[in-house]
């Protein structure tokens, strides 16, 4: 591109003048660097030729010859000046050009370089994703390999326990039979250290139990005799053998053949002088006493047989029933009263002790014991026909209801046999009359918990099962709604279960009321079931149209049976989620 100078000083024209000044202005007011920007060479060709109309004005003075010179002197200026401005520009706009076409390339470099980035920071996460995957696979790995390694550790310690069970097991075989053997060893032992003549005695004791026991059996003097026979040779080998001794005793005071009240006598005192030496009271020594003390009833002296069973009384029916038949043998009207006394209090404890008094000859014969229980009847059967009356004002008041038909027949079947018990005179019928107005109780109590649950607003719909069920829902919760784990931990069981919807379901009509339904039973008597809607959070839904009624039966983890209805049907749906807000209607389990 072509660019100005700065001639040396020299004489010149008025235009040579005019030029050297402008290129040094040119130079005071602007940087050639900016020779290569297009505005820069427009600007500075517009100042040219202001500069030049403007000294041309200035110099119009000038003699025709020097203006002629002068003009001809601008006019190469000019024509030189704009040829070195179309020059510059044409050279800027060409540069200017070509750094555009270098800006255009290196933007294409730009995008070009930009693209492979992308692709490469795609396959850098395709790479990624790959190892992604790797680790999970890695992982999945690990875990398979962790997980065999736990079943493995598990199948060793099953293994491991089982093998110490089996080890353990066959240790305590092992032992078991050490010790059996260390006890059979000990056995032998002792028998070795055991002289021969108590051998010899257990022999017999044994012998003698075994011919004991026959006779007991059979009756036969014959084997009371060899069992005699037997326990003496025992006492003569060991005069301090109190078991021998009490056996003895029991062959002469039971053995038709060997009965001999003072020699049993003596074989008991003998029995309770060695066996009260031991360091326990031996199990036949409460019994030895009520032998000692039966030996003098058979001789006669009851107040000797009352004070012998009266040390072992405390806690044995049977030496207080010994005793109270002592005690009415004596003919005493003091110590006869004292029977009663007796009596009186083993009824107390046990009602059927008079089944054994009955069969007592002594005591069913005594006039103070008969006495007594006859007054004892008398004062049953009063009783008893009071609270036959009770139970027949309470009848009277129990409400009308279908299951109340099933009571009143069941109670007169009952007092029937009551009376019929009444009527018969035996004393031993007492106890029977006991158990007959115990039932008769039974059903009276049975019956009045219906009343009073009937009374707290149930109703007796006369299903099969005899559930009664509440005439109204239960309030509270959230606006009367319950989730299943709210009801289920206020009610519990007093909830319907899915049965007892099914059945309510197949066994009564329902009718649509526009809002709900009106069951009626087949007792006639009925309940009515609001369509209330259900609640979800905050939300109530579907007042009015639909009806949810929980039941106590789950069904999995998240739900449970309930009752839903709409006016077109109702049914047991297996679909209720536990975090549903449902109505809860109550029910009465029959009472058995």
């Amino acid at each position: 591109m072509n660019s100005f100078s700065i001639m040396p000083y020299e004489h010149q024209s008025i235009l040579d003048a005019y030029q050297q000044w402008l290129v040094g202005d040119l130079y005071q007011n602007y940087y050639f660097d900016n020779l290569d920007d297009p505005n820069f060479l427009q600007k500075l060709s517009l100042l040219q030729a202001e500069g030049i109309r403007h000294d041309i004005g200035m110099h119009a003075a000038v003699t025709h010859g020097s203006m002629q010179e002068a003009s001809a002197q601008v006019g190469r200026k000019i024509k030189s000046a704009a040829t070195l401005i179309t020059s510059s520009l044409d050279d800027g706009f060409s540069l200017m050009n070509s750094r555009m076409m270098e800006v255009n390339s290196n933007l294409q470099s730009i995008d070009r370089g930009i693209g492979a980035v992308n692709q490469t920071l795609q396959q850098g996460n395709q790479i990624l994703s790959s190892i992604d995957g790797g680790i999970n696979n890695l992982n999945r790995g690990v875990e398979a390999v962790a997980s065999g390694i736990g079943t493995l550790n598990r199948n060793m310690m099953a293994g491991m326990a089982a093998l110490n069970s089996n080890i353990s097991q066959a240790a305590s075989a092992i032992t078991y039979q050490l010790q059996q053997s260390e006890v059979v060893l000990r056995q032998i032992l002792d028998e070795l250290r055991i002289p021969e003549s108590q051998r010899e005695r257990r022999y017999h004791i044994e012998e003698g139990m075994k011919y004991f026991n026959k006779g007991m059996q059979s009756g036969d003097c014959l084997y009371f005799e060899d069992a005699l026979d037997e326990f003496t040779t025992a006492t003569t080998i060991e005069r301090k053998d109190f078991f021998s001794w009490y056996y003895i005793g029991m062959i002469h005071l039971y053995s038709k053949e060997h009965i001999n009240p003072e020699k049993a006598l003596s074989a008991f005192d003998r029995y309770i002088h060695y066996a009260d030496a031991l360091p326990q009271k031996h199990n036949l020594f409460d019994e030895a006493w009520i032998m000692k003390a039966e030996c003098k009833y058979l001789m006669q002296d009851m107040d000797a047989a009352f004070g012998f069973v009266e040390k072992v009384m405390t806690g044995s029916d049977k030496a207080a029933l010994r005793g109270m038949k002592y005690l009415s043998a004596t003919g005493d009207s003091y110590k006869q009263q004292q029977a009663v006394e007796i009596l009186k209090h083993l009824m107390q404890k046990n009602l059927y002790i008079v089944m054994q008094v009955l069969e007592d000859y002594d005591l069913v014969n005594n006039e103070y014991i008969i006495g007594f229980l006859n007054g004892y009847r008398t004062e049953t059967v009063n009783e008893i026909s009071r609270q036959m009356l009770l139970c027949e004002e309470k009848l009277k008041r129990y409400p009308s209801s279908y299951y109340k038909k099933e009571v009143i027949n069941e109670f007169n079947t009952l007092r029937v046999q009551v009376l019929a018990k009444i009527q018969e005179m035996g004393v031993i019928d007492v106890v029977a009359l006991k158990e007959k107005m115990q039932a008769a109780s039974e059903v009276i109590k049975k019956a009045t918990t219906r009343a009073e649950q009937i009374a707290q607003g149930f109703v007796d719909l006369g299903v099969p099962s005899g559930t009664l069920w509440k005439n109204k829902n239960e309030t509270g919760g959230h606006d009367g709604f319950y989730t299943y784990d709210e009801a289920m931990s206020k009610f519990g069981n007093e909830l319907p279960t899915k049965e007892q919807f099914e059945e309510l379901k197949s066994s009564c009509n329902w009718t649509w009321t526009g809002n709900g339904y009106k069951v009626t039973g087949p007792s006639g008597a009925s309940i009515t079931l609001p369509a209330a809607g259900y609640r979800y959070g905050s939300s109530v839904d579907d007042v009015g149209t639909n009806g949810n009624y929980w039941s106590s039966t789950p069904n999995g983890s998240g739900r449970a049976y309930d009752l839903y209805f709409s006016s077109d049907g109702y049914r047991v749906s297996d679909y209720g989620y536990r975090n549903y807000g449902f109505s809860v209607r109550l029910v009465a389990v029959p009472q058995n």
